[in-house]
């Protein structure tokens, strides 16, 4: 009988232990997660202002894209009226060319008195604008 005590005594001195220990192990656990917890309200301020960062960049990225489509609609714009400009050239040159041309097909037809005095003494006749080596002189 006392032999059953003393080893009912051990067994419970053994499980006070063991629970002492689970005990003690449950403290631990409940520390570490209560810290983790307080972190928590940080780690959400923390993941807040990122959120604000992200969101002011992408309104900056925006804006910056809608200036550059901006600036490629004017440009897209003086390109165009440019184009424009360079067709009113070249049409103003093709008929400033046939304007000179009839013109020096119109002024070879007339000839001064003087002239056909010369040609009839045996001097050449000098034309205007014979020839583009003589009007590049």
């Amino acid at each position: 009988m006392i032999r059953n005590i003393q080893r009912d005594t051990v067994d419970t001195v053994d499980a006070m232990e063991q629970g002492s220990s689970q005990v003690h192990s449950g403290v631990e656990k409940t520390s570490a997660m209560g810290q983790a917890l307080q972190s928590i309200p940080q780690l959400a301020k923390d993941a807040g202002m990122q959120v604000a960062q992200i969101a002011t960049a992408t309104t900056q990225q925006v804006a910056a894209i809608e200036e550059t489509t901006n600036n490629i609609g004017r440009i897209t714009q003086f390109v165009q009226q440019s184009s424009f400009s360079a067709d009113q050239t070249a049409g103003a040159c093709r008929e400033l060319s046939r304007l000179a041309a009839d013109l020096h097909q119109q002024s070879g037809r007339f000839r001064m008195p003087e002239d056909e005095a010369d040609s009839s003494a045996g001097r050449p006749v000098k034309q205007p604008w014979n020839s583009r080596q003589e009007r590049a002189a």
